[in-house]
């Protein structure tokens, strides 16, 4: 008899999540191209709940990007940040 194996995680899917944002406020126009890279565990570290580990992007551009005095008050062009999700 085998003795009873639990998995700390295993991987259901991968899930890609494209996105674009466009605005406006008077004459500035904003805008980010992006997506978000996820994978989704059915059992993550022991939880019950579907989760999802990712990463997202975004690339940032617009009219206040065009002008260096306004570099410093605005985000970065590119933004890389990490992505966790639980579904209770």
């Amino acid at each position: 008899m085998y003795p009873c194996q639990r998995n700390l995680f295993y991987v259901t899917r991968g899930i890609v999540t494209p996105h674009f944002d466009y605005s406006f406020i008077g004459k500035a126009r904003l805008l980010s191209v992006g997506a978000t890279l996820e994978i989704e565990f059915g059992n993550f570290i022991g939880l019950q709940f579907p989760a999802t580990l990712g990463v997202t992007y975004s690339y940032n551009a617009g009219t206040p990007y065009r002008n260096p005095e306004n570099l410093a008050l605005m985000p970065g062009r590119h933004f890389i940040g990490p992505v966790f999700n639980i579904d209770f």
